[in-house]
């Protein structure tokens, strides 16, 4: 036993060569903070290529070890890896997110109350033992070296032989690697620590190297009230929903009356399915979809943003106000007055409502309010509406969604859901006593939708490219009361036709300038809503 115990602390007491230790860390890299990846690697792979995928990867981490960790830096690289190794592969193991440019952009644009809801128990412990754990043992291991020109000479050995058992095991099955690789591109983002390092590359190439290419859209613009002049302003609401999927939204044929609160103004709604987003994450969809890009045309590592929608609305004279109960508008409100909410960890989106409401008795204008929900953004589903609302139970009540039953996370998001249709059914009750003084108009779309648990995916974010349905199917619907239709000219049978077509949020930036009697050049009449529904065009 004392001989045993002698062996374990040797690496403390009298040191380990640089060689063992590479080995050991290696395996660790491997072993500890890659589980998920190379279960995913042996899903797509027969039994003996795993095996030579695995001695591969096995040799190249020695080989990049091999060329970083030097004396003076060892430690300090080696430690910061491990904390980064940790962190990286509890998200991927527990929401099985993809560590690629966009994901990690989004947290460079998570502020720290949202950044909060992720920071559990969970979290905290799997940190400990895959990360601070093995950088204790770290701090207190002796590695030994030899002399440079020794250690230089071994270290090359190393690499050559490494990359010489790569070569032999790649280029025999290159065509059916090439194949392979391009069948399984994820994979390359659960691998770490390549993933997040290569990402990091590629937003600090965004945010400090990379230019913004800047396009003017305010040529060929005039504004126009093409509208019956009955005296009244015109008010557009737009409700910006947070993390709401289409799938579950009763309007679009989910199983749960979700909607129920809206069941009084059917008559003067118009409903969307299965719109497509711009993005899957806030940061990529509300800049896109207040543009005048397509979404395959946008680009979602533009510094500076062109001129948006709201800023074109504005300049034709109309007040334009951005309320705010979510982490931020993207850029897209920062040349517009902006009220914020809430300032603490949670508030419910009745705010929003509150605030609008305060604002409207002294409106003297036309007006476009944008209302940023909080919406259904996870983790933490239970505390974005109140205990009177959760009609639906048991739900999940921890940020550590991966704990909970699916049945349980989905009662939570889907109470989300019916307390969003309860304040749209209160400010549809609220604009339809203007229509003596305005002709209101509310629209409603989510920026990206949500995945709870289906193929053991979680929440959102990543490229749209690889996303689920469920992440990029939004709801969308417009209510607009009789008095506003026949302000604008506009036919209810044939609003209704629009929603036979798919949509997207490329419509959003076309239709809001035409519903504002706002023109420029880049304005696109087939991507107006309702410019097929017009009695008189502009």
């Amino acid at each position: 036993m004392i001989n045993v115990f002698s062996f374990f602390l040797q690496p403390f007491t009298r040191g380990i060569s640089f060689f063992s230790f590479n080995i050991i860390y290696t395996a660790v890299v491997l072993g500890i903070a890659n589980l998920t990846f190379f279960k995913a690697l042996f899903k797509a792979t027969a039994p003996e290529g795993f095996i030579l995928s695995a001695v591969c990867f096995f040799l190249a981490f020695l080989s990049i070890h091999a060329l970083l960790f030097w004396r003076p830096v060892t430690k300090i690289l080696a430690g910061f890896f491990l904390i980064g190794n940790a962190v990286a592969s509890y998200f991927i193991s527990t929401y099985n997110v993809l560590l690629n440019k966009t994901m990690l952009m989004n947290v460079v644009d998570t502020n720290m109350t949202e950044a909060c809801d992720f920071f559990n128990a969970s979290f905290f412990g799997y940190v400990f033992w895959a990360g601070v754990l093995p950088l204790i043992l770290l701090f207190f291991l002796k590695i030994t070296y030899a002399p440079f020109p020794k250690e230089l000479a071994k270290r090359l050995l190393l690499i050559a032989i490494s990359l010489s058992v790569i070569a032999g095991v790649a280029l025999p099955q290159k065509k059916e690697l090439k194949v392979f690789l391009r069948e399984n591109f994820n994979l390359r983002y659960q691998l770490v620590p390549t993933s997040y390092v290569s990402s990091a590359i590629g937003v600090f190439n965004i945010l400090f190297i990379k230019k913004a290419v800047i396009d003017d859209v305010t040529k060929g613009f005039y504004a126009t009230r093409y509208w019956k002049q009955d005296g009244k302003k015109n008010l557009i609401v737009f409700v910006l929903g947070e993390s709401a999927r289409d799938a579950n939204f009763s309007l679009s044929g989910y199983n749960r009356d979700t909607n129920a609160p809206l069941t009084p103004y059917l008559k003067d709604l118009i409903v969307f399915h299965k719109t497509v987003s711009c993005g899957v994450v806030t940061r990529v969809s509300l800049p896109c979809m207040f543009s005048h890009y397509k979404r395959t045309e946008f680009q979602d590592d533009r510094i500076t943003y062109t001129e948006n929608v709201l800023d074109l609305i504005k300049r034709a004279g109309y007040n334009v106000t951005w309320i705010e109960n979510e982490i931020g508008c993207s850029k897209v409100c920062r040349r517009i007055e902006t009220l914020y909410t809430c300032q603490d960890r949670d508030c419910y989106d009745e705010r929003l409502n509150d605030a609008f409401k305060a604002a409207v008795p002294n409106l003297d204008n036309d007006a476009v309010f944008v209302l940023h929900q909080r919406g259904s953004h996870g983790t933490l589903y239970h505390q974005r509406y109140p205990q009177a609302f959760e009609r639906y139970s048991p739900v999940c009540q921890t940020g550590d969604i991966g704990r909970c039953r699916y049945d349980e996370l989905v009662n939570a998001y889907d109470n989300t859901l019916y307390y969003t249709s309860f304040l749209l059914a209160d400010l549809m009750a609220y604009l339809s006593t203007l229509t003596d003084r305005f002709n209101p108009v509310l629209i409603y779309i989510s920026d990206h939708g949500e995945s709870l648990g289906e193929e053991r995916i979680m929440l959102h974010g990543g490229d749209w490219e690889d996303a689920p349905d469920y992440q990029k199917q939004v709801p969308f619907l417009i209510w607009m009361p009789a008095e506003s239709r026949a302000a604008f000219g506009l036919n209810q049978a044939c609003l209704t036709n629009q929603t036979a077509t798919q949509r997207s949020h490329d419509y959003i930036f076309h239709s809001l300038l035409g519903l504002s009697g706002v023109f420029v050049d880049v304005y696109d009449k087939t991507l107006d809503l309702f410019t097929p529904c017009r009695e008189q065009m502009p």
